[in-house]
């Protein structure tokens, strides 16, 4: 080879090589990105939670002289990084809206799975309720929805 054909090979390669080395980059940023985000594998109702056993007496009907709604909620966290979700309880009317405000903010620590508890008042008015389960950036992770009757 000739030493201009041979630099102009040598440049070929190297760009190929840059770009393959970038490509692979991005694919693996997607997968990262992908792996870190939680999701939301359980979430239950009930009128009770011991650590120990996790929900207690699991429904999704409940009287106003219960006192209390809990909702037992189990996370996969891939990332294992700590991040924060936020529980709120709002009417069942409609789909839940991405980036409301509002309700409790749980801390989810440094750990590949976890399981957490919110809790509301059953002195909420009547009718068809739902717990939201939003990540730190508002998008909607899992729902479910609940009764409380007189």
């Amino acid at each position: 080879m000739t030493s201009i054909a041979l630099r102009s090979y040598t440049r070929t390669v190297t760009f190929f090589a840059t770009a393959l080395a970038a490509l692979s980059l991005s694919f693996a940023s997607v997968a990262s990105a992908q792996d870190a985000e939680l999701r939301v594998t359980e979430m239950t109702t009930a009128r009770g939670y011991e650590a120990a056993r996790g929900a207690v007496d699991a429904t999704t009907s409940f009287h106003r002289a219960d006192g209390r709604v809990f909702v037992v909620i189990r996370i996969e966290n891939p990332s294992g990084a700590e991040q924060d979700i936020t529980v709120a309880f709002e009417r069942a009317e409609g789909t839940p809206a991405t980036g409301a405000r509002g309700g409790v903010t749980l801390h989810v620590p440094a750990s590949r799975r976890y399981r957490t508890v919110a809790r509301t008042s059953t002195s909420r008015a009547p009718g068809r309720w739902r717990a939201v389960v939003r990540n730190a950036e508002g998008e909607v992770l899992q729902t479910v929805e609940f009764d409380i009757a007189e």
